[in-house]
């Protein structure tokens, strides 16, 4: 019992120094009917529409101190946060747009390949008639082959940017 007495004391010295920095606030319904606080008594209202509410004090400055402090390492962190995601973003859209640019310019070659040549033609003796080399076809495959390639990645490109 002894040992409980300096406790209880000193846990009565806290409740009686937080009740005595305790704050007073008003409370009143104005003639609109909206309820109203504050710290100071409302002029002109009947003391019988006031009310009293006893407001606990807030934390500490310190202790506000370091919530301010948490809360603003919290919102920096958010801001580099959004900020990266904004830069993957833009990355992901210039590979995309890169990709695309790499299909039309396959698209172009492929176009370019297609166009027969008078050089593209070859007469085979005891055949007859006019035949495409093989040299055009080669030239068709390999740009078909870089077409399919590109929109392969272009695909890819677009999948890895959802």
């Amino acid at each position: 019992m002894i040992r409980s007495a300096p406790l209880n004391l000193m846990l009565a010295a806290v409740l009686t120094s937080a009740a005595a920095t305790a704050e007073t606030v008003y409370r009143w319904v104005d003639k609109d009917g909206s309820v109203n606080f504050s710290s100071e008594t409302p002029p002109g209202t009947p003391a019988s529409r006031v009310s009293t509410l006893e407001v606990a004090p807030g934390p500490p400055p310190e202790d506000q101190q370091a919530a301010e402090e948490r809360a603003q390492r919290t919102q920096d962190a958010a801001d580099r946060l959004r900020e990266e995601r904004q830069a993957v973003k833009q990355s992901r859209q210039q590979a995309v747009a890169l990709a695309e640019d790499e299909v039309r310019r396959a698209q172009a070659q492929l176009a370019k390949a297609q166009i027969q040549n008078p050089d593209d033609w070859q007469t085979i003796a005891g055949v007859g008639g006019r035949h495409l080399k093989p040299g055009y076809s080669d030239r068709v495959r390999v740009a078909l082959e870089a077409l399919a390639k590109a929109q392969d990645k272009l695909a890819r490109t677009q999948r890895d940017a959802r």
